[in-house]
C-alpha cells in the first residue's frame, strides 16, 4: 500500500495529477479549520481566496500548456503543484465536496515513469 494520494485536478479544470501525502492534506485542512478568515487574501477571507486561487491556477495551467518548457523551471512548477494541493483542500473545506482522489497509484507511477523516459514533465508531479 502506498503512502501517497493522487489528486486529479481535472475536477477543477486543471490538467494535472498531483501525488501528495495524507500529512500534507491534513496540514492544509487543519490550517483552513483553525486560521481566521482575516489571514487569507489580504483579509478578504477564504471564499475570496478560493475564487482567486482557482482563477490563478487555471491561468498558470494554460501558460504551462502554451509553453511546456515552463515546467522545467522547478520553483515555478513546484509552486503550482503545491497550490493544487492547497486548493483541493480549501475546496473540500469550504464546500464539503470530496477531494478529487481517483487515479490508482500504480497507474500514476507508470505515467510518471513514461514521462521521465521521454524527458518532459507533463501532467504528473509530486508534492512531499
Amino acid at each position: 500500500m502506498s503512502n501517497y494520494i493522487v489528486l486529479e485536478m481535472t475536477a477543477y479544470g486543471i490538467k494535472t495529477l498531483v501525488k501528495t501525502t495524507q500529512q500534507k492534506i491534513d496540514f492544509y485542512l487543519k490550517t483552513f479549520a483553525t486560521e481566521d478568515d482575516s489571514k487569507f487574501c489580504g483579509g478578504a477571507g477564504k471564499q475570496v481566496f478560493h475564487q482567486q486561487l482557482l482563477q490563478e491556477m487555471r491561468y498558470r495551467d494554460q501558460q504551462f500548456d502554451n509553453s511546456p518548457m515552463l515546467r522545467m523551471l522547478p520553483q515555478l512548477w513546484n509552486d503550482f503543484i503545491e497550490d493544487c494541493v492547497m486548493f483541493a483542500c480549501l475546496d473540500h473545506f469550504l464546500t464539503d465536496r470530496a477531494l478529487p482522489v481517483g487515479v490508482d497509484y500504480a497507474l500514476y507511477e507508470q505515467m510518471e515513469e513514461i514521462e521521465s523516459v521521454l524527458g518532459a514533465p507533463g501532467i504528473v508531479h509530486t508534492v512531499k
